[in-house]
C-alpha cells in the first residue's frame, strides 16, 4: 500500500508491495489504493488545484467484493475480471517460497447483476478480445485458452500450450482475426493462426544474457511494439540500456526505434498508436507511423493504468484517487478529470463508456468494484 504523509513541503513515503511466487514462476505486483494526508501544513498549489477539478461524472457500481483485479475486459454483454488474494503462513522464511496468489476470473453483465465464474485459477494478467472469443492466460503460465463470450453457457477452451517456455511462463500474447502470437520470455516470438495450430518462429529479439527479455508488448499498426526489459546484459556483462522495437507481424522484420532512458510503464495501443507514461506522472504517445514519441500530458501523481479509444487517452491515477481523460490525444490534447474513484487498479473503454476495477477492504473483507463510467460527450 502507498501512503503519502505531506508535512510543510516533504514527503515521507513508505510502500509496501504484494508480490507472489506461482510454483517458481514470474512475480507479478499488486499497486493498492493510494491516499494523501495533510498535516499542520497546506498541500502545493497544485495538488490543492488538482484536488478542487470539478469530475465531469460520476461512477455506478456494477458489482463490489473484489480484491487485487486483473485482467479487465468488455464484451458486448458482459465484463471480465479477476479477483485475486495472496495466500500465506506468515512466516517470512517459509513464504518466500510457500506463499502464492490465487484467484477466480469472473464476468458481470454490462449493466451489473449477477456475476459468474468463468474459470477457477488466477491471476489471469493478459486478456485480448477478438470478435465473440475472449483469449486469456494466467500469470507465469505456458498456455492460452478462450471463451466464446456469446455461446449459452461458459466453456473454456485451450488454445495454445507452450511445453518449453521456461520457469518464467510465456510473456504475452496479441491475436487478430488472422493470427495468434506469442511472445517466449527470452525473446522468440511465435506466429500461427488464431486457433493455436501452425505456430512458428518469426523474430528472435534475445540478445546478450538470457534474462527475460519482454517488459511490455503491445499490437498497433499491424505490427508488435515490443518494450526491451531494464536488466538486459551482453555477452561481455555489458548493460545494454532499455529500448522500443517494431516488429512486423507478417514478415518479422525488428525495426529498433530509439532507446528509453525513463522506464515506461502502462504500455497501451488503441489499434494504431502506442501510448505508455514516463515517472508516473507524464503520459507519452507515438504516433502510427511516428518514430519520434511526444508527450501528451503532465501533472499526474501516480499513474497506475491507461486506456485508449483511438480519440482519447484514459489514466487512473492512484495518488489522486481519480479517472483523468486526455481528449484529442494526437491533436491538441486536454487533460480534464473524469471521475473520482479510489484504489483504481484496471480501466478499460469500450465505446461510450469506461469500466474499471477497485481495490479496497473493509473489516478485513474485500470490497473493492467494478464500475462503469458513462462518457461525457
Amino acid at each position: 500500500m502507498w501512503w503519502h504523509v505531506i508535512c510543510c513541503g516533504r514527503r515521507v513515503t513508505q510502500t509496501k508491495k504484494v508480490s507472489m511466487a506461482l510454483a517458481r514462476v514470474a512475480v507479478i505486483a499488486f499497486a493498492l489504493a493510494a491516499g494523501t494526508l495533510a498535516i499542520g501544513c497546506s498541500a502545493e498549489s497544485s495538488d490543492v488545484e488538482a484536488a478542487d477539478e470539478q469530475a465531469l461524472t460520476t461512477a455506478k457500481t456494477l458489482t463490489k467484493g473484489i480484491s487485487s483485479p486483473t485482467g479487465l475486459a468488455v464484451t458486448s454483454t458482459h465484463v471480465y475480471f479477476g479477483s485475486n488474494h495472496f495466500v500465506a503462513s506468515g512466516d517470512p522464511e517459509l513464504d518466500q517460497q510457500m506463499a502464492y496468489w490465487e484467484g477466480k476470473y469472473s464476468r458481470v453483465g454490462i449493466s451489473g447483476g449477477r456475476r459468474e465464474v468463468v474459470t477457477d485459477i488466477g491471476p489471469i494478467t493478459n486478456v485480448r478480445t477478438v470478435g465473440s472469443k475472449l483469449y486469456f492466460r494466467m500469470s507465469g503460465g505456458c498456455w492460452i485458452s478462450a471463451v466464446d463470450t456469446t455461446a449459452a453457457t461458459i466453456e473454456v477452451k485451450p488454445v495454445y500450450t507452450q511445453s518449453d517456455c521456461g520457469e518464467y511462463g510465456l510473456t504475452d500474447f496479441e491475436v487478430t482475426n488472422d493470427a495468434l502470437v506469442v511472445l517466449n520470455f527470452d525473446g522468440p516470438i511465435l506466429r500461427g493462426k488464431p486457433s493455436g495450430s501452425d505456430m512458428t518462429q518469426i523474430a528472435d529479439l534475445r540478445i546478450g544474457t538470457t534474462a527475460p527479455f519482454f517488459d511490455a508488448a503491445v499490437l498497433a499498426d499491424g505490427a508488435l511494439y515490443v518494450l526491451s526489459t531494464r536488466s538486459l546484459f551482453d555477452n561481455q556483462n555489458h548493460s545494454i540500456p532499455q529500448a522500443l522495437y517494431r516488429v512486423g507481424v507478417e514478415d518479422g522484420v525488428v525495426t529498433k526505434l530509439f532507446d528509453v532512458t525513463s522506464s515506461p510503464s502502462n504500455v497501451v495501443s488503441d489499434g494504431k498508436n502506442v501510448f505508455w507514461t514516463e515517472k508516473g506522472t507524464d503520459i507519452v504517445a507515438l504516433a502510427a507511423g511516428s518514430n519520434q514519441p511526444k508527450t501528451i500530458a503532465t501533472g499526474l501523481r501516480h499513474v497506475v493504468e491507461l486506456a485508449a479509444d483511438g480519440t482519447n487517452v484514459y489514466a487512473a491515477d492512484s495518488e489522486r484517487n481519480a479517472i483523468y481523460v486526455v481528449k484529442d490525444a494526437l491533436g491538441t490534447p486536454k487533460k480534464k478529470k473524469l471521475a473520482d474513484a479510489k484504489g483504481v487498479q484496471a480501466i478499460a473503454v469500450d465505446g461510450d463508456k469506461l469500466y474499471f476495477a477497485t481495490d479496497a477492504y473493509e473489516n478485513n473483507k474485500p470490497a473493492g468494484i467494478i464500475g462503469v463510467i458513462k462518457l461525457p460527450q
